[in-house]
């Protein structure tokens, strides 16, 4: 009989370039299987929302399943977007508009073995606006921002649209220089410091976008994130869970405190955020399967193991990592593999 070692063979906690990836992409344990990953192209057009008056500009942005940021670009209503050269993954698109409009989705970039079209095709829905206590709160602090502090910002944008990164740094510079509590800028600055992965001054300056806007969403989620990529689980859980409160039926949020939750060992709260993530988006780009598969592991639970290994492979068939959980499940299944008593350790190789 065979021992189940590292929760199924996959290393949980992985120090990379994103620092911690919540769990390995399929695009590096394949690499170490030493089987090619094919590129893919994703081609996504947002759509007009719901009573819409004129274009409006969005902001897509690319994320890995560890939330690390790929691919930033901004587009108006009805454009289609493209991120190229992608290695065969699951990814998260989000969308941002005006009046703080956010929303992430998943997308499985995975094309079957025989398929020979590696592009793929996603409509997007922008989110529609809904009035809160807090929009009047919102809306005062940015009028108060010069005009041109806020024609320094667009004009970030518009070298963001051309590719043109310094540019874009330039003007987001100028537009902190002119007003230094500008926190749509300093969040910006943020997101470009995560993106180069020069983590500690993201934080700083995410820090001081919740220190100025406290009940900005999008600070508080980067800020969360950002932490849990340096290993600060204590710390994302106190942010995320800020960004819960705003946002409580965000999958994505959910799963940063849930991650938090698991690496912190703190498995019950874990399972509880990891199952909703599964009701909000059961795709979600991070597998919330393979984790609640591992907590039920480490709890002695096998038949729920069994059953979250079958939903992860109902929603990812193509995944390059199909075949190892088909025979992990087909092991556990008849009893000729077990799982070792210390595997509720997180960073158990």
């Amino acid at each position: 009989m065979r021992k189940l070692q590292s929760w199924g063979g996959l290393p949980i906690v992985s120090v990379g370039l994103f620092g911690i990836a919540l769990l390995i992409p399929w695009t590096a344990r394949n690499s170490v299987a030493g089987t090619a990953v094919p590129e893919v192209e994703l081609r996504c057009k947002i759509l007009p929302p719901p009573a819409q008056r004129g274009l409006e500009y969005w902001r897509v942005e690319l994320d890995r399943s560890s939330g690390e940021p790929i691919g930033v670009t901004m587009a108006l209503t009805g454009d289609t977007v493209k991120f190229r050269h992608l290695p065969a993954d699951v990814y998260i698109v989000c969308l941002d508009g005006s009046e703080e409009r956010h929303s992430c989705q998943s997308v499985d970039l995975v094309p079957p073995a025989d398929h020979k079209d590696h592009s793929f095709f996603k409509k997007l829905m922008p989110p529609v606006f809904k009035a809160s206590r807090l929009q009047h709160r919102v809306s005062v602090s940015r009028l108060e921002v010069p005009k041109a502090a806020h024609d320094e910002l667009i004009q970030s944008e518009e070298a963001q649209m051309r590719g043109d990164g310094p540019a874009m740094l330039e003007h987001l510079n100028n537009a902190v220089k002119i007003w230094p509590d500008y926190s749509d800028a300093l969040n910006n600055l943020g997101v470009y410091y995560r993106l180069i992965k020069n983590y500690p001054l993201s934080i700083q300056y995410f820090t001081k976008v919740t220190q100025l806007q406290p009940d900005f969403y999008g600070g508080w989620l980067n800020l969360g994130s950002t932490l849990l990529s340096m290993s600060q689980f204590r710390q994302s859980l106190d942010a995320s869970l800020k960004a819960l409160a705003l946002r409580p039926d965000d999958a994505m949020v959910n799963s940063l405190v849930a991650c938090a939750h698991y690496y912190l060992r703190q498995y019950d709260q874990a399972r509880f955020y990891f199952e909703k993530v599964m009701a909000q988006d059961p795709s979600f780009a991070n597998s919330p399967q393979l984790y609640l598969a591992h907590i039920a592991l480490a709890e002695n639970r096998d038949a729920d193991a069994e059953e979250y290994y079958r939903q992860f492979l109902k929603l990812h068939p193509n995944s390059p990592q199909a075949p190892h959980y088909r025979e992990l499940l087909a092991g556990l299944v008849s009893g000729t593999i077990t799982h070792t008593a210390n595997s509720n350790n997180p960073e158990d190789r």
